[in-house]
């Protein structure tokens, strides 16, 4: 009877503490008369151009299935100096789906990691209100926590953007130089 007990206590615990969805964020873009080659070649240059180097955050490219798998990050300040600990990375996952006339994007797996003090590394950015409920600094923590999840969906808006932009604009480039 203790152990089924134990059990039924670990099984809500565990249920508590991993039932947070994490943040994501997606796209469906047209790009109509592109080929779904035309939208990955398009998506993959985009990364060249927007990315230090596209050979280390390109995980992934398929131009037959469609699919091109990135993994970045961005830096993040936040603007009250009392709060400076926090300062540090978010890493990302871009996922780009392409299909005739049209691609998904979608920004997930964002995780934050303080670069002075790897205490304040809040990690995984769930859909959760407040990163912690009760405690020490559980105000700043919360308020960081908010504002980093709203940087991140600034970010991803401006992806969606910025790589709309990109698939869909004409090549215009003239080889009469």
């Amino acid at each position: 009877m203790r152990s089924l007990l134990l059990s039924i206590l670990f099984s809500l615990f565990c249920a508590f503490s991993y039932g947070q969805d994490n943040i994501k964020f997606d796209s469906v873009i047209q790009a109509d008369g592109k080929s779904l080659q035309q939208i990955i070649d398009a998506s993959s240059t985009w990364v060249a151009l927007n990315f230090k180097s596209a050979n280390d955050v390109v995980q992934k490219k398929d131009k037959e299935a469609g699919l091109l798998i990135v993994k970045g990050n961005f830096q993040y300040t936040t603007e009250n100096t009392l709060y400076s600990c926090y300062n540090g990375n978010i890493n990302f996952t871009i996922i780009v789906t392409a299909r005739e006339g049209r691609f998904k994007v979608e920004l997930s797996d964002f995780e934050h990691n303080a670069v002075v003090n790897k205490s304040c590394s809040l990690g995984i950015l769930t859909i959760a209100k407040e990163r912690q409920s009760k405690g020490m600094g559980k105000n700043a923590k919360n308020e960081v926590w908010n504002d980093m999840k709203n940087e991140s969906g600034e970010l991803a808006n401006n992806i969606f953007f910025s790589l709309k932009e990109s698939v869909n604009q004409e090549n215009n480039s003239s080889d009469d130089w």
